[in-house]
């Protein structure tokens, strides 16, 4: 074991010295790229009568469009000219890439679009018409809802439902193709990264940022391509492309002011204590400034109906536990040139307070398997909490043209949580007297981490290295006791006290490009290359606690299974290379990493045995795309963690003891992704589907063993198992493998209700190794699942949304002890209603059914309806609402989870059912000054 770890030492060397070498192809000049454009207005003018001639006709001749300003973004740069007499212009000297052109001038409607511009001579002609004649324009069909324009896909604002006071976000629920989910946009299955306004990152970073803040009777178009990503630009390495959005609006946009104001009351029909009605409240502001080279946010909300902010979009919500909270999130950022390129800082700070009490039952029933007799835990709990957490952080980058880049960024978080729990219940086992159990719980924790991150690159006329540091450090003190007051009980009774750790880690990356070649093939540019990197990252966590028994007698004694102090440490190296190919219609892209990590554990309290494990890997990685055709091969691996190759066991439950196996191996996953976008703006419809494979070697599962009376465990020091107990410890499986496939389609449907709807179906089969007591048996799960989702206008002021998801699954093993039909159906629909001018109605109904068709008693079923009416004022700046929340449920919620040899189920108190009184205020202004002194 010794002298492999030196030749991959003397492996490394050698390929650092490798790296240290540049690459004669590097030295080839980028030829460049220039615009040749000219702009005309088309004028229809009478000719002249003949004498003689039959017919009198009608030409057209071609006005040049003079003193018009043209202006091009090309990655970092901002390049701008004059049209002349003739309407010509020309730009030398840019990169080629995706680039933005736009013409405006006082007499002729503004003219943007986004291309790839190529190497070489690029000829533009731009036409445009007076905005005399566009006004007078009489549109004589629909406007289409989607075209495309090359590779760009363009949606169309006129084609769509825009009501007073809608913003962007309104819109894309009416875009086929198109999904928000969990504060990030998809189009055709891939992620927006950043989304531009006339070219421009006006709004940021954050795609949704303009989204949220755009007023929808502002945008024409919404264009979605893909760009290269600024990584490439800066340092030449290929990758892939990234999607983006450009929104394109009626007038410039250059910055945004948007303010919003919100206070909620009410009572819920759950009483305090002392019999009071129980306030429900929630207060805040919520304020954004946008530009290009600036934005600030301030969002504070105190209240306890579950908002974290008090932006309108965010409605109050039920609880599983009473919470009140408080949050404030400050946010500024600053750029010099644009948000991409050259120099930036930000910084972000955000506080949060948060208090909760819950109570619930739990019954937990065991079914008998091979080995394992039947067991019954019933628990029911209150618990309460008190949490604060403070987080700070920053970053600045800085560009100095294209031969240096430094980015640091450090994160600093602050965190003190007390809790207490009550449990009471009963543990049965194989029908015998029940162990009572009546304990409590009582934690402090105060811990604090610090991230920091430094990476530097230079670049010459030969490549030169790219190196990146990270660390990170932090420290957790826990104070806590658990105490069982029936001494007859077989549960935990222990004070735990002292428990601290440590725990930092070091990660350094350095990358170079070994091999460069570009070409030029007509209009084409090819690229190949070669890159290389080393990284390595080393880890530690220290561990302590005190453990003591307080019916010791005839005093506390320590309990030396729960008593610690160790360190556990990884250190990893990662060798990798990789090889890139990209022409105009192929991406491919091949790497193989070989890496080698050691796992130790440094132990002092107790000096059992200590764990020293070194584990390689070679893990290889393939993606091709063409035409729309994506096909990856990913390899991963997984390392048993230190508690899981620890000789010791935890007894903090003596029923459910858990101990480690220094014989675990590592695990390796491969999978296969095959997948495939079409879009059709003829017929205003989107198919995407994807096919995945997955199968992993020697997986890590657990083993239970079940101890009917007292036993000696001679690998575990000679610890005694108590009757009636189980011991759960980790075993390498033989495999384990999964298959799925997705087919998500998306329409637009023409007719006066412009329904938008989206259908999934999908079907996964999975075979997981796992043990039943003593016996190794494989889990067999079969899911066929559908969902449909659209939204609908039968009228202009009605808008009707739903959302439909069935799934059935089959799961069943080999030894006969399992085999369950289970159905999940979900449903949602929501509706709003605008009436009597200023007037509006919504209704927000849910349900979520579990039905078990062999456990009958497992059913689970819980509703939902929000109903809220009120008044907009003031163009719908002001509203006023009374809502009522959970109507159909408040009191208890009832879920079941069925495992492979078990039952849960599971009642939560639902502090819900509340009515408020909701009133907002939002103001928005869009500024089209581009020299504003928040601006620029």
């Amino acid at each position: 074991m010794n002298r492999s770890p030196s030749k991959f030492t003397v492996f490394v060397a050698l390929l650092l010295c490798f790296m240290s070498h540049s690459a004669h192809a590097q030295d080839a000049p980028i030829r460049m790229a220039e615009i040749v454009g000219k702009a005309y207005h088309q004028m229809v003018m009478d000719l002249p009568e003949v004498p003689g001639a039959p017919v009198s006709g009608k030409t057209t001749i071609e006005v040049p469009v003079g003193m018009a300003e043209v202006v091009v973004v090309a990655g970092k740069d901002t390049l701008s000219t004059v049209t002349d007499g003739v309407g010509a212009f020309r730009f030398k000297g840019i990169t080629p890439g995706r680039v933005t052109l736009s013409m405006t001038n006082d007499t002729f409607a503004p003219f943007s679009e986004s291309f790839e511009l190529m190497p070489g001579e690029n000829v533009v002609i731009i036409t445009r018409q007076m905005k005399q004649e566009l006004e007078a324009a009489v549109v004589a069909s629909e406007a289409p809802v989607m075209t495309m324009k090359g590779d760009t896909l363009v949606y169309h604002a006129a084609a769509m439902n825009v009501q007073p006071g809608d913003f962007a976000m309104d819109l894309l629920k009416q875009m086929p193709g198109v999904e928000v989910r969990n504060r990030q946009i998809y189009v055709t299955g891939e992620a927006v990264r950043r989304t531009y306004v006339n070219g421009a990152l006006v709004f940021g970073l954050d795609p949704m940022a303009s989204m949220e803040n755009l007023q929808a009777d502002q945008v024409v178009a919404m264009e979605v391509y893909d760009e290269r990503s600024p990584e490439e630009i800066l340092d030449g390495v290929v990758r892939n492309k990234e999607r983006v959005m450009n929104i394109r609006t009626k007038d410039p946009v250059f910055s945004s002011m948007d303010l919003q104001v919100r206070a909620i009351a009410g009572a819920d029909q759950h009483a305090k204590e002392d019999g009071r009605s129980q306030l429900r409240y929630t207060a805040g502001t919520n304020a954004h400034f946008f530009s290009e080279l600036k934005q600030l946010s301030l969002d504070y909300v105190t209240g306890n109906v579950g908002m974290y902010s008090s932006n309108i979009n965010v409605t109050p919500t039920t609880q599983a536990a009473y919470l009140e909270n408080t949050d404030l999130k400050l946010g500024y950022n600053r750029y010099w040139e644009n948000a991409l390129f050259g120099n930036a800082f930000q910084a972000a700070y955000s506080l949060g307070r948060q208090w909760t009490r819950s109570r619930s039952r739990q019954l937990q029933n065991y079914f008998e398997t091979a080995g394992v007799p039947e067991r019954t835990v019933d628990n029911e709990q209150t618990s309460t909490g008190l949490a604060w957490n403070h987080d700070l952080s920053t970053s600045y980058d800085y560009r100095s043209g294209r031969r240096f880049g430094l980015s640091w960024q450090q994160n600093l978080r602050l965190n003190r949580s007390e809790n207490g729990q009550q449990t009471g219940g009963q543990i049965t086992v194989d029908g015998g007297t029940p162990m009572l159990r009546d304990a409590r719980v009582h934690g402090e924790n105060r811990s604090w981490d610090l991230d920091e991150s430094l990476s530097f690159s230079l670049k010459g006329k030969k490549p030169l290295p790219r190196i990146s540091l990270n660390m990170h450090l932090g420290r957790n003190n826990l104070d806590a006791w658990d105490l069982d007051t029936l001494a007859s009980s077989y549960s935990k009774r222990y004070l735990t006290k002292a428990g601290s750790g440590l725990s930092q880690s070091y990660n350094a990356r350095i990358e170079q490009l070994l091999f460069s070649r570009q070409e030029v093939e007509g209009q084409n540019l090819r690229v190949f290359q070669v890159q290389g990197s080393y990284r390595f990252a080393y880890s530690s966590q220290q561990k302590q606690q005190e453990a003591y028994d307080l019916f010791g007698t005839p005093s506390p004694l320590i309990n030396a299974a729960n008593t610690y102090d160790f360190t556990y440490a990884s250190l990893r190296h990662v060798l990798d290379v990789r090889t890139t190919y990209h022409r105009r219609d192929i991406s491919f892209s091949a790497g193989v990493s070989a890496e080698a990590e050691r796992v130790t554990d440094n132990e002092r309290i107790p000096a059992f045995e200590t764990t020293d494990k070194v584990f390689y890997r070679l893990l290889p990685s393939l993606s091709v795309m063409y035409k729309k055709v994506n096909l990856s091969f990913n390899t991963m691996a997984r390392i048993p963690s230190v508690e899981q190759l620890r000789r010791r066991v935890d007894d903090s439950n003596p029923l459910s003891l858990i101990a480690g196996n220094p014989d675990l191996k590592q695990s390796i996953t491969y999978q296969l992704t095959f997948s495939k976008n079409t879009v059709n703006p003829s017929s205003k419809q989107t198919l995407n589907w994807s096919i995945q494979g997955r199968m992993e070697t020697r997986p890590i599962v657990s083993r239970m063993t079940f101890f009917p009376q007292a036993t000696t465990l001679d690998d575990y020091s000679g610890y005694v198992a108590v009757a009636g107990s189980t011991l759960m410890r980790s075993e390498n499986a033989d495999h384990g493998y999964n298959a799925s496939g997705n087919l998500t389609f998306s329409s637009r449907w023409s007719g006066p209700w412009r329904v938008t709807t989206q259908v999934s179906p999908s079907v996964s089969f999975r075979s997981t190794p796992q043990y039943y007591g003593e016996t190794l048996d494989r889990t067999r799960e079969f899911s066929p699942s559908f969902r449909a989702s659209g939204t609908l206008f039968p009228l202009r002021s009605v808008t009707l949304s739903f959302d439909i998801s069935s799934a059935y699954i089959r799961a069943w093993n080999g030894i006969g002890s399992m085999d369950r039909r289970v159905l999940r159906n979900r449903l949602s629909l929501s509706s709003n209603v605008d009436f009597l001018k200023n007037a509006f109605f919504t209704g927000n109904y849910s349900w979520d059914g579990v039905k078990d068709f062999d456990a009958g008693s497992a059913d689970s079923n819980i509703h939902r309806l929000d109903l809220s009416v009120g008044v907009n004022l003031f163009q719908k700046k002001l509203r006023i609402a009374l809502s009522g929340i959970d109507l159909l449920r408040g009191g208890s919620q009832y879920t079941v989870t069925m495992g492979p040899s078990s039952m849960t189920q599971v009642w939560r108190q639902v502090y819900g059912r509340y009515f408020l009184l909701d009133i907002s205020y939002r103001f928005n202004n869009t500024g089209n000054n581009p020299l504003s002194v928040f601006g620029r």
